[in-house]
């Protein structure tokens, strides 16, 4: 598993994955902290054990990393033919497999909320810390034939979106 987040993050992800029917080994996560990094992690991983490529971002949103070189980690696990999970819509719009993602349009729309009690009057400190409650599950059905997965249909009829 190549993995890029944080720590927890991996964890956390390994112990979702050990509830299902696969199996996910993976000592350490890598750290990829520029993306010539990734490039040549990806190179070496590609072998039949390493199937699963998992990305996320740090915080909600994109890092200063995965933004300008989001196409190119689309590419490179496409290239690889390598399933990978991303943590931004976005990413699957451009051709990557699957997200699930934090809905943005309603964390700018909360955002929004706030600005305007800010500006009503309000004391930023007296207000409450949210997180996003609208996640959504994206799957690029084009991009699943393309690496050679067959997306269980199940999974397509849980999905918000499917792109075809």
């Amino acid at each position: 598993m190549v993995f890029l987040g944080r720590r927890h993050e991996f964890i956390a992800a390994l112990s979702a994955a050990a509830a299902l029917p696969i199996s996910a080994h993976a000592q350490q996560p890598l750290k990829i902290w520029r993306i010539g990094v990734l490039e040549s992690a990806t190179r070496e991983l590609n072998t039949p054990n390493m199937n699963v490529f998992l990305k996320t971002l740090r915080g909600y949103g994109y890092d200063g990393t995965t933004r300008p070189n989001r196409q190119l980690i689309i590419d490179l696990a496409e290239t690889n033919k390598i399933p990978a999970i991303y943590a931004a819509k976005e990413f699957v719009e451009d051709g990557g497999l699957m997200a699930y993602a934090t809905n943005y349009a309603e964390l700018y729309s909360r955002a929004a909320t706030f600005v305007d009690k800010i500006f009503k009057g309000a004391n930023p400190a007296d207000l409450p810390i949210e997180r996003p409650t609208k996640l959504e599950l994206v799957i690029n059905a084009k991009t699943a034939k393309t690496i050679g997965i067959e997306i269980p249909v199940t999974l397509l009829a849980r999905a918000d979106e499917v792109i075809e």
